[in-house]
């Protein structure tokens, strides 16, 4: 791999060349808006969720919101090709149903995991969105330069029939609670019980009051807020950089930022097991926290930092990547696990609230980042 590159900030479509013949006419404006339709949708639906698996719990929410995210998704390759504005109401329908996820997943996470498992459980669980990440890269790049059933639509056929193959599985094999579950054993129903709080099991009435006049409540969403920004702006800019700035082809591309996410995925699981371990011996849970939030955060801006004075060298900029988003799984052990802290019987609306507040990051991230791809400047 050659350590020279030449900083050309040109259209983002060009990072893609498979699809730059026939959308090569979508300017950096329309695709900004494209890839920030999405969070229009997402959103909307984060507070709603989190009411509603309070009262119903989360197990079918979730399913249908997957469900019909799937259908969207087999549609979207219609919709892309007949006008980029109904191709924009797929993306915001697949806000929509995937802004219901995390406030269900948590409000089972509160219902299923024991004390002392809890933060390896969410990390493991959440984690599991970058090995997804990790899988649709690498094959969205064989797709989308292979000729393989049809090119890039594959990449929403392929989601959209793995969408309609989880829904019946989970229908069929999730249940809602420990006591709703058929099969479970009675150690493992007293395992799961005997260590949580004996009222998560119950339907209770969200405290509003108490939480927006709670100042950790306000701490937990400006470090939700700023995560989820450095996300999407890294999910904006990383692929466009490799391919624009460090000239990767589009396999290469997907296999650096796998290798982004692989490196998170890993760091979260290490982190998780020690701060259940460390908690289970009674260590200060603030202290597990915090000491995760720093890492978390510290340890990738100096890093990215690093990024801008390695200037031209590919595998100096490739290696602070991926340490810098590796060191940021740690924040499953901080700010993903503090919603279950703070309130496990409304950790799903908790979530809810303080995801939609982050989620408009989402709006305008895609917007920064078209605008510094259009007035860039080269420095080599």
């Amino acid at each position: 791999m050659s350590d020279t590159c030449q900083f050309n900030y040109t259209h983002i479509s060009h990072a893609y060349p498979s699809t730059r013949a026939e959308f090569g006419h979508w300017d950096d404006s329309t695709q900004a808006l494209i890839l920030s339709a999405f969070s229009y949708g997402y959103v909307l639906t984060q507070l709603p969720a989190g009411v509603v698996v309070v009262r119903y719990g989360g197990k079918w929410l979730l399913a249908l919101s997957l469900l019909i995210s799937a259908l969207l998704s087999l549609l979207s390759t219609m919709a892309a090709r007949l006008d980029y504005r109904l191709f924009i109401v797929t993306r915001i329908g697949l806000g929509l149903c995937d802004g219901v996820i995390y406030p269900s997943v948590y409000a089972m996470i509160g219902q299923w995991m024991p004390e002392w498992e809890r933060c390896r459980g969410t990390a493991i669980i959440l984690s599991g969105g970058s090995v997804g990440t990790i899988v649709a890269t690498q094959l969205a790049g064989v797709l989308c330069e292979g000729h393989l059933w049809g090119g890039w639509p594959a990449v929403f056929y392929l989601q959209g029939i793995a969408g309609c193959v989880w829904f019946v599985l989970w229908s069929a094999l999730v249940f809602e609670s420990p006591e709703e579950h058929p099969y479970i054993t009675v150690d493992e129903y007293e395992y799961i019980v005997v260590n949580q709080n004996p009222d998560n099991h119950k339907r209770r009435v969200m405290p509003w009051k108490g939480m927006l006049t709670s100042i950790p409540f306000y701490a937990l969403t400006i470090a939700h807020i700023c995560n989820d920004w450095t996300s999407y702006t890294m999910e904006a800019l990383l692929p466009i950089y490799l391919a624009n700035v460090l000239k990767l082809s589009v396999k290469r591309t997907a296999l650096m930022s796998s290798l982004t996410y692989l490196s998170q995925t890993v760091i979260a699981w290490i982190a998780a097991h020690i701060s259940d371990n460390l908690r289970e011996s009674n260590f200060d849970i603030n202290i597990i926290r915090k000491t995760n939030h720093a890492i978390a955060y510290l340890g990738p801006a100096l890093f990215l930092l690093g990024v801008i004075y390695a200037r031209c060298h590919t595998t100096a900029i490739i290696a602070m990547f991926i340490v810098a988003t590796g060191l940021n799984g740690c924040h499953f052990s901080s700010l993903k696990s503090t919603h279950v802290d703070m309130a496990p019987d409304f950790a799903g609306t908790l979530y809810g609230v303080t995801n939609s507040m982050a989620g408009v990051s989402g709006l305008i991230a895609p917007q920064f980042a078209a605008y510094f791809l259009n007035n860039g400047v080269n420095i080599c």
